[in-house]
């Protein structure tokens, strides 16, 4: 198209990649128009042979085409996705949910389309988004969700994931109408909100142009903390990383637990745990290490969680347990009840050594109807 590619050119879509990539196929065939390349009958075809000066035009057009899109993936900006760069280290629980791929899936617009325009959770979270600034459709990528243990009740903190406008962000927490407080930390600001009906005090930090934290301000500051100094992150705990490989790459959510530190954490709350014993039935819960779960929607849903046990005496104790529930749980509830019968029917529990897997694929219409039934209790 008489353009000109230079080492320079910076390309930001899809199409600037193909075309790129076209422009320098064209570019390195250019000096073989002289050659007749139109179709020929069968024989002619077979007697033949490009030349070497041909073959290394050809390697030299496919070269130039690659090179072109390995670049638009270099410029190409991505999506933030799942860090635990931005968490501190004594986050034990994080969940995290690609909010763009999970829109893709058909399962999820039918419920989308489906969910009721009042007092729906998803319909809250649109309209408070909206009053930070952040168009949930637009700004956001992922949402992720973290449990901190602390000696008390723990903390829990929301980082929204995604590209953000902070000026536009700051200038509606700054508006006057806000009714906020701004209060100074190291070089950010955290913005104390009135109390929010269902999650009590709530504040905003402006982490950098693709994370915004949402908690109580003593959260906030670990968080920002974490950021601070790399390594006081959760990206220095060794077992969460370990846990990150092993999650599903195609689905949407994904779950990290931390069990020692679970344990840990209830353990020194005052009178630790309730009635000081683990529930009956359920084996060492305590023997439990870690736990991660991913989940994919397309049509259906697709769960597996691996619980990882500190032996495999405990870990095959703690599935005979599970197995011995969940045939009550079908006698009984799944009895009377169709959808939890049909999800009860659907979970499948086995594992080897210390690791414990339990799997349940679910039709979409069980699971629309267990949403619903999910949104109606609350």
């Amino acid at each position: 198209g008489g353009g000109v590619l230079t080492p320079g050119t910076r390309l930001k879509t899809r199409q600037d990649c193909l075309d790129s990539a076209m422009m320098c196929g064209q570019m390195a065939w250019h000096p073989l128009r002289d050659v007749d390349v139109r179709p020929r009958p069968t024989r002619e075809v077979a007697s033949w042979h490009p030349s070497k000066r041909h073959l290394a035009r050809v390697v030299l057009a496919a070269a130039l085409a690659a090179l072109a899109a390995l670049d638009c993936r270099k410029e190409a900006p991505a999506r933030p996705s799942l860090d635990l760069s931005y968490l501190p280290s004594n986050a034990l629980l994080v969940a995290y949910a690609d909010t763009v791929r999970l829109k893709e899936s058909s399962l999820y617009r039918d419920w989308e389309a489906k969910a009721p325009t009042g007092k729906s959770h998803l319909a809250e979270a649109k309209v408070f988004l909206g009053r930070l600034g952040i168009a949930p459709d637009k700004d956001l990528d992922g949402v992720a969700v973290a449990y901190l243990a602390s000696p008390g009740s723990g903390e829990w903190v929301a980082l929204l994931r995604g590209r953000f406008d902070l000026d536009r962000i700051k200038k509606g927490l700054e508006d006057p109408s806000a009714r906020m407080s701004e209060e100074s930390y190291g070089h950010w600001s955290v913005y104390n909100l009135v109390l929010v009906p269902d999650l009590g005090d709530l504040s905003v930090a402006l982490v950098d142009s693709s994370a915004v934290a949402l908690g109580r301000s003593d959260a906030l500051r670990k968080v920002l903390d974490a950021r601070d100094r790399p390594k006081t992150s959760l990206a220095s705990n060794a077992l969460m990383k370990q846990l990150m490989p092993a999650l599903e790459p195609q689905a949407q959510i994904w779950v990290l637990l931390d069990g020692q530190a679970l344990w840990r954490s209830l353990g020194n709350r005052q009178g630790g745990l309730p009635g000081g014993a683990e529930p009956q039935g359920l084996g060492s819960l305590s023997s439990i290490v870690s736990a991660s779960l991913s989940a994919s929607l397309s049509a259906d849903v697709s769960l597996r969680l691996e619980l990882s046990g500190d032996s495999p005496k405990h870990a095959k104790n703690l599935s005979d347990a599970l197995n011995g529930i969940l045939g009550f749980a079908r006698l009984g509830r799944g009895a009377k009840d169709p959808e939890v019968g049909r999800l009860l029917d659907a979970i499948q529990v086995d594992g080897a050594g210390e690791r414990i897997i339990l799997r349940a694929d679910l039709p979409g219409d069980l699971a629309m109807q267990l949403g619903t039934k999910l949104e109606a209790s609350r």
